[in-house]
């Protein structure tokens, strides 16, 4: 007797946005290809004052899966955004988060073939998009950066005894299960989230593995600011070496968990077959 097929793993796509409009224009419509992998797209605008959120409703009606919109009720920036996305998945029974940069630096093709062969029982805690690694392609991305980058992840790897190809992408895949026994809500929500998540892989001795990505840099406007996250990166480095309690216990934004709730602007569930 033939045993009946695994129900497919619940994967929730969380697209982050802010102010990139025709950006998220181009990623809506890669992601309406083959959104039906996906049990539901997630975007979570960060207060844009742009086209943004127009933008989303405008290409909603062709993503052929569920679909929500949420708008943070204060500027949570980007680890925030995170943050609101991990508690969404958890809150609703998600066996995979994907996060999708929404400013069209990577390709959603590039997770395609690990999501179609993905088991929820799966030993793994994380996927990691990586641009720097045999296989990945960078256009636009400048030779400087790239042996910044190489630098620091080398840095990072040799602080945590692990090997680190990219301390941050836009294209990762997180087991929710993991999500949910993890403490990350205390981590800082600008743009060293990342870093954070990166040193606690190492320290929650998460089993993670990272795949080679395409990555463009177009039109893009970049919010890094280079000298600050330098400082910052060192900084965490250093009490990751001498005093990870500060890393991992410490509320390092001063928001209580009311802070990062989100409204919902935009909704529509998965249409039925004709």
């Amino acid at each position: 007797m033939r045993l009946p097929s695994p129900p497919r793993p619940k994967v929730l796509l969380f697209i982050p946005a802010y102010n990139c409009e025709h950006q998220l224009k181009r990623v809506l419509n890669a992601v309406a290809k083959d959104a039906a992998i996906f049990k539901e797209v997630l975007i979570v605008d960060n207060g844009s004052t742009d086209g943004s959120v127009q933008a989303v409703i405008k290409a909603a009606s062709q993503i052929p899966t569920a679909f929500t919109l949420v708008q943070n009720r204060q500027n949570l920036n980007l680890g925030g955004s995170h943050k609101v996305a991990f508690r969404y998945a958890i809150e609703n029974g998600f066996d995979f988060l994907v996060v999708l940069h929404g400013d069209d630096q990577a390709d959603i093709k590039d997770v395609l073939p690990l999501l179609k062969n993905i088991e929820v029982d799966t030993a793994a805690d994380c996927w990691l998009g990586s641009r720097f690694m045999r296989g990945s392609r960078l256009h636009g991305y400048s030779s400087i950066r790239t042996l910044g980058n190489w630098f620091f992840n080398g840095l990072f790897s040799f602080v945590t005894g692990r090997w680190i190809s990219d301390l941050g992408s836009g294209l990762n895949v997180y087991s929710v299960r993991s999500l949910a026994s993890a403490h990350w809500t205390g981590f800082k929500n600008n743009l060293t989230f990342n870093y954070f998540l990166t040193l606690a892989y190492a320290h929650w001795r998460w089993n993670c593995t990272f795949f080679p990505i395409t990555w463009r840099e177009t039109d893009q406007v970049s919010n890094v600011r280079a000298f600050r996250q330098v400082r910052e990166m060192l900084v965490l480095l250093f009490h990751y070496i001498f005093n990870k309690s500060w890393i991992f216990t410490q509320n390092h934004d001063a928001i209580g968990p009311d802070g990062y709730e989100a409204n919902v602007t935009f909704r529509h569930s998965t249409p039925k077959p004709e």
